[in-house]
């Protein structure tokens, strides 16, 4: 699964069309996001593009989320101003709205001389209202049990506790339920900070939180600061 997330963001598994490299002008490539990743409004949006030039140098990435009326324009500038080889730049913004949107990145030299657009696709959507399984106390082999919600039950369903700050290494779907054959209600972003409130029994799914609901990512995909086995144990949805 570490090589999968490698992969993620290598240059062979770039979104966009890999660009031939010449002498006139630079070359940009997108790594991600993927056309047609969704989003959750109030997440963020990571935008991994690499620029190349057999020139001057790359002074700067542009990448353009186009928005009607209101275009979003995040920059990455070289560390030389004259230009680099090869500049990267990973660029975040906070999803908003409720609709599909182009982004568009191009990469420019000093001289103002800009590489072709390359394009990719994002979609908003609403944060899914997904209401948190029942929390299932397990017996442990010291005789103890797995931890159970900390808060009172609200109407047969526990408030989960306050959980531990996460980061999703790549781009990975989260789901209704802890395995594969659960519906996808959004796709978290590569970097996209999350926070993981629950596990299941074997601990390789977690459940974390999405907007005011609940969703199930699976745990290799995630970095949790803190100490995973204090998460309560959670049961599959039926």
């Amino acid at each position: 699964l570490a090589t999968l997330a490698c992969n993620l963001i290598s240059e062979d598994s770039a979104t966009s069309e890999k660009p031939l490299l010449t002498e006139d002008r630079p070359t940009v490539l997108i790594l991600a996001p993927a056309a047609g990743t969704a989003y959750a409004v109030g997440s963020e949006v990571t935008i991994h593009a690499i620029a190349r030039d057999l020139g001057p140098g790359v002074a700067r990435i542009e990448a353009t989320i186009d928005i009607p009326g209101q275009p979003v324009i995040l920059t990455q500038e070289a560390t030389n101003p004259a230009g680099e080889a090869r500049l990267e730049a990973i660029l975040t913004w906070t999803a908003a709205g409720n609709q599909a949107y182009l982004v568009n990145v191009q990469a420019f030299r000093a001289d103002g001389t800009a590489s072709a657009i390359a394009t990719t696709s994002i979609m908003i959507k609403p944060a899914p209202e997904i209401l948190p399984p029942a929390v299932t106390p397990e017996s442990s082999t010291s005789g103890g049990s797995e931890p159970a919600a900390t808060e009172e039950e609200v109407g047969g369903i526990p408030n989960l506790p306050p959980g531990l700050p996460g980061t999703v290494n790549a781009i990975t779907p989260v789901r209704q339920g802890p395995a594969p054959s659960y519906q996808v209600v959004l796709t978290a972003g590569q970097n996209e900070a999350v926070t993981v409130v629950g596990r299941s029994a074997d601990s390789t799914w977690y459940v974390i939180q999405v907007g005011t609901g609940y969703g199930w990512i699976f745990a290799s995909f995630v970095t949790v600061t803190g100490d995973t086995s204090t998460l309560p144990v959670v049961d599959a949805p039926q």
